[in-house]
């Protein structure tokens, strides 16, 4: 690892707002002449004093523009967190520092010979996903991309005016949102993401899926993908929280068999 990853790096507010019930976008600046490589999905820590003293916690960036060095943050504030709080708090112009250049960008992950890209999202972990659809539809990406994002109301969507934004520029961009305690009037999608794998990933033998969030979530997928006998590399993700969780091996049964049912010639059923 180069040398300059070890060093922390002034990091300077540049915007704040949130983009959901209890989600914050925080913008910051490093005015310094150190490398820029920064894409989403790559990780950083992130330290600030803090009430409680100085507090250092990894955040994916979900944005980086190398031109205004200005990197972008999406999270969850947890109201009795360490850090989160004072971060999402923090006025224009105030300071923290970054360090180190961990995990691999989305573009890195998505497989190049894949017919389309799928990502799968819960709360914000759509972030990361976000910034990938953008950074790559700008640079020219044709193949088909869809996001669908899990939460449990309405209120917690995230960057929903980014994503419709998205939408109009790009006819080959779209997204889903999934609620799991809508009200009445919600006319979309409802449930948990697990249980709509077959409209979310309707072409499973020609996808890429990135997966970012929950554990419990992920590892579900990831079983419904292997079950199926789909390819490794055809599958990647970056989990938030929920370390522990194991896949739930009902709704990852479920999942490989709309993933077979819609594979074509191509996928049987490996034996077991």
């Amino acid at each position: 690892m180069e040398a300059w990853t070890q060093a922390w790096r002034k990091a300077v507010v540049r915007a704040q707002r949130p983009v959901a019930r209890g989600t914050q976008l925080t913008e910051v600046e490093l005015p310094d002449d150190l490398p820029f490589p920064f894409e989403p999905g790559h990780v950083v820590s992130l330290r600030m004093e803090t009430p409680q003293g100085m507090v250092r916690h990894p955040y994916t960036v979900c944005g980086a523009n190398p031109e205004s060095r200005r990197l972008v943050f999406v999270y969850r504030v947890i109201p009795d967190g360490r850090l989160t709080p004072a971060f999402a708090t923090l006025a224009a112009g105030a300071e923290v520092e970054v360090a180190g250049l961990h995990h691999e960008p989305i573009r890195l992950e998505v497989d190049p010979t894949a017919g389309r890209i799928v990502g799968l999202a819960t709360s914000s972990g759509l972030g990361p996903l976000w910034g990938y659809a953008a950074q790559a539809l700008t640079a020219g990406e044709r193949r088909p991309l869809h996001l669908a994002v899990g939460v449990r109301n309405a209120e917690d969507l995230p960057l929903e005016a980014e994503l419709e934004a998205l939408g109009r520029i790009h006819p080959n961009f779209s997204w889903s949102p999934v609620l799991s305690r809508p009200g009445a009037d919600w006319s979309g999608l409802r449930g948990r993401l697990t249980a709509h794998a077959g409209e979310l990933v309707p072409l499973p033998v020609e996808s890429h899926v990135h997966a970012v969030g929950n554990m419990a979530m992920i590892r579900t997928f990831e079983a419904a993908w292997n079950l199926a006998g789909l390819p490794d590399r055809r599958f990647s993700s970056e989990g938030f929280f929920n370390w522990n969780a194991e896949a739930d091996e009902t709704a990852a049964r479920a999942i490989a068999d709309c993933f077979l049912l819609n594979r074509g010639s191509a996928l049987s059923r490996p034996s077991r």
